[in-house]
């Protein structure tokens, strides 16, 4: 089974034609630029679709693909030894902790800067990540991956500890 992981806890849509919409709302003009006019619109009826962007907005840029937790937004059924389902969304939390970079430090940084770092983050050492379920409780959206779950005093499991290949 494959897993895909996103650096925020929600995702920018919930269906694909959404997606599409979304994608197509920021396609450049022939001015080269996006019509602001169209994401407005999009955003306006559909306001589910700004979610992700806002919870980024709250955050620092991060420093180095190491020094960020990532989510999987889509809810999963785990299933125990004795048979007994509990829905999950899984999380990968940084080892390194997270790490940002201030507005001045981000512009000093080069395009490339995230592949730099990590190749010198690399020869130091491994990189690791604590593989987690995150678990659900009674109401928590289960087809909505632009919903999120509070995680404030919520239960988590730790499934293991994973060094990814970059």
């Amino acid at each position: 089974m494959v897993f895909y992981f996103i650096s925020a806890p929600v995702f920018s849509t919930k269906t694909p034609r959404q997606l599409l919409d979304f994608v197509m709302a920021r396609m450049p003009g022939p001015d080269g630029k996006p019509d602001a006019e169209k994401i407005k619109a999009l955003a306006a009826a559909n306001p589910e679709t700004t979610r992700q962007a806002a919870w980024l907005n709250a955050r620092p840029v991060p420093a180095s693909f190491a020094g960020v937790d990532y989510w999987g937004v889509q809810v999963y059924t785990l299933t125990n030894g004795n048979g007994e389902p509990t829905i999950a969304k899984l999380k990968a939390v940084a080892g390194a902790g997270q790490l940002g970079l201030s507005d001045d430090e981000l512009k000093a940084k080069p395009d490339n800067f995230y592949a730099d770092e990590l190749k010198e983050r690399l020869g130091q050492g491994p990189v690791t990540f604590d593989f987690v379920a995150v678990l659900g409780e009674p109401g928590d959206p289960t087809n909505d991956s632009t919903a999120m779950w509070p995680e404030e005093n919520r239960k988590t499991v730790k499934l293991g500890t994973t060094r990814p290949s970059f």
